[in-house]
């Protein structure tokens, strides 16, 4: 390879200035073209424009050059402009080939900032560059040395990965179907990322004595759905489950290169089975850059809308394409919400008939199969919370005038969603769909920007919910329901909910601790909009419900720094909740 390598360029659209001048045909020759360089005019021929046309080559080397000359031009035509003095660099070796500036705390200087702005615009282009051609193995040299697994990995990763957890073994075939079993009973009742056959598909092909017969997307699912189903029977952070699982992650990533490329369905289940366990170890991966990358990918896939029914997609296609809407759509939403953040993409641009996930009936061969009915319900739920909190949080700053009648018809909304749950589902599934229930009441009840100021009844409503919260969740917490509780999310939701009650409490304090009935609500506009009766008996005074709120809470907050290895959110709600309780006593 040579030195120079050849920049294929194009010739003047119009002659150099000399030969226009003298009205001789222009051969368009680089640098000099050829009536000048015979006639020995070659310092006169100079192009008119930088517009080129295919057909003519000139040296990497000289184009640089010319670029440069051209650049130092402009630059020295500002500063006079600006009447500030301005030589030209010296070609001496060493010497910076951008141009001598002046120091960087001349304020009075702006070029300095420019540069720096301009440096930056270039690193994000090349990201950008490198989004938009995720699936390419070489966009203009970059992903030579870089490739969306290595961006992702990089951004999302918080923590190191130790050296005892590298090189990790696969467990024995029948550990192996166990974890397999654990992971399809628990998480995947919730988000069914894949089908279940292609799981055990991935199981087979990694456990067959044939080194060849297992592809890096059949190790990466089955590595990560080990990891999950360890991760969720962890009790304390770091203790053996979940060090097994990080180990089993550790042995994932190095397949990361060929399966988080989100330029297909199969590698954004890979994805999304990443996400799934990052909900469950946010020391060690970043929850919120992972669910914005995975809700990114399946936009640009466009799974965010049904196919064209004109349009020739399998049934099995189609299926996958709808799970994975609903996975992410329900991954974004619960992490969204719980953070108080802007949504990865909007209600509005989505299209997808996630219910016909459900309509049809497995059949004979599949009857083994686990249904999508509680996903489904789950997606429902979180579809409802997100029209809540986009109503009253996102979609305006101006107080409403009217907000009753929205309040309680989202308020039956939500009850007809737990009354009609079947009644027949897993005890520990219908546990999570009252606590679902719950908080949904507890997003619409509480104040927003929409209503920054809540009826009485709202009040009152917002105490006890909080109360039948806190109660529920740290008995499942501390009894034998299953741990899909834990994620990270639910974590930033017991923080909301103990703000939420805070804020509830000090704003009221004195008609809540005195137990005063709330007065009843004004007339309803219409038989959807009805307010619900007030269910909880009078008391004398509230104290000791606040305090078994704050009891509750604590304990909450203590099994997840436990658990998940957090900062003290123990700690930072015994700051918070100090005036209540001192208030209480």
């Amino acid at each position: 390879m040579s030195e120079s390598p050849i920049l294929r360029v194009s010739r003047p659209v119009s002659a150099c200035k000399r030969c226009q001048k003298s009205k001789t045909r222009c051969g368009g020759k680089l640098p000099v073209c050829s009536p000048c360089e015979k006639a020995g005019k070659a310092n006169e021929c100079v192009n008119t424009d930088d517009k080129f046309v295919r057909g003519s080559e000139r040296s990497y080397p000289t184009f640089l050059e010319s670029k440069r000359a051209r650049l130092c031009r402009k630059l020295a035509e500002a500063q006079r402009s600006q009447g500030i003095a301005f030589s030209l660099p010296s070609s001496t070796p060493g010497s910076d080939p951008g141009g001598s500036l002046p120091p960087t705390g001349d304020s009075s200087f702006p070029f300095d900032n420019r540069r720096e702005a301009n440096e930056v615009d270039k690193l994000v282009s090349s990201f950008g560059s490198l989004a938009v051609g995720a699936a390419a193995r070489d966009y203009q040299g970059f992903t030579q040395v870089m490739s969306i697994a290595r961006v992702t990995l990089w951004a999302a990763e918080s923590e190191a990965v130790g050296e005892g957890e590298k090189g990790a073994a696969l467990p024995t075939r029948e550990d192996a179907i166990l974890l397999g079993k654990q992971y399809l009973g628990s998480l995947f009742t919730i988000l069914p990322v894949m089908e279940e056959s292609s799981f055990w598909a991935s199981l087979q092909a990694v456990y067959d004595p044939s080194p060849m017969m297992a592809s890096p997307f059949n190790h990466w699912i089955v590595r990560l759905v080990f990891a999950n189903a360890l991760i969720v029977q962890s009790k304390q952070f770091d203790d053996h489950h979940y060090r097994l699982a990080r180990q089993h992650v550790s042995a994932a990533l190095p397949h990361a290169e060929s399966v988080l490329r989100p330029d297909s369905t199969s590698n954004l289940q890979a994805m999304l089975l990443f996400v799934e366990y990052a909900r469950y170890d946010p020391r060690r991966f970043d929850n919120w850059y992972l669910s914005g990358a995975v809700s990114r990918a399946m936009v640009d896939l466009g799974l965010h809308q049904d196919p064209p029914k004109s349009s020739k997609i399998s049934k099995a296609q189609l299926e996958a394409r709808r799970r994975i809407f609903l996975c992410v759509y329900t991954s974004d939403r619960q992490m969204s919400i719980n953070l108080s953040r802007a949504f990865s993409f909007s209600d509005a641009s989505t299209n997808v008939d996630v219910k016909a996930l459900t309509d049809e009936p497995l059949p004979e061969a599949q009857i083994w199969m686990r249904s999508y009915d509680f996903g489904y319900r789950h997606y429902q739920i979180r579809q409802i919370q997100s029209e809540i909190f986009q109503d009253l949080h996102q979609s305006t700053r101006t107080p409403w005038s009217t907000p009753d009648e929205y309040v309680w018809r989202k308020w039956h909304v939500i009850q007809k969603w737990f009354e009609d749950f079947p009644t027949l589902t897993d005890p520990k599934v219908q546990y999570l769909a009252v606590v679902e229930r719950v908080a949904s009441h507890i997003l619409l009840l509480a104040p927003s920007p929409a209503i920054p100021e809540i009826t009485e009844l709202a009040q009152s409503l917002l105490f006890e919910y909080c109360i039948e919260y806190a109660t529920m969740v740290r008995d499942a917490l501390q009894g034998d329901v299953n741990i899909v509780w834990l994620p990270y999310p639910s974590a930033m939701r017991a923080m909301k909910m103990a703000d939420i009650f805070i804020n509830n409490f000090v704003k009221n304090q004195d008609r809540i601790l005195q137990g005063k009935p709330p007065r009843a609500a004004g007339p309803a506009l219409s038989e959807s909009s009805v307010p619900p009766q007030y269910p909880y008996p009078r008391r004398e005074n509230n104290n000791e419900q606040a305090m078994v709120f704050c009891t509750a809470m604590s304990k909450i907050l203590e099994i997840f720094d436990n658990r998940l290895g957090l900062w003290d959110l123990q700690g930072e709600f015994r700051s918070k909740s100090a005036p209540l309780k001192d208030a209480c006593i």
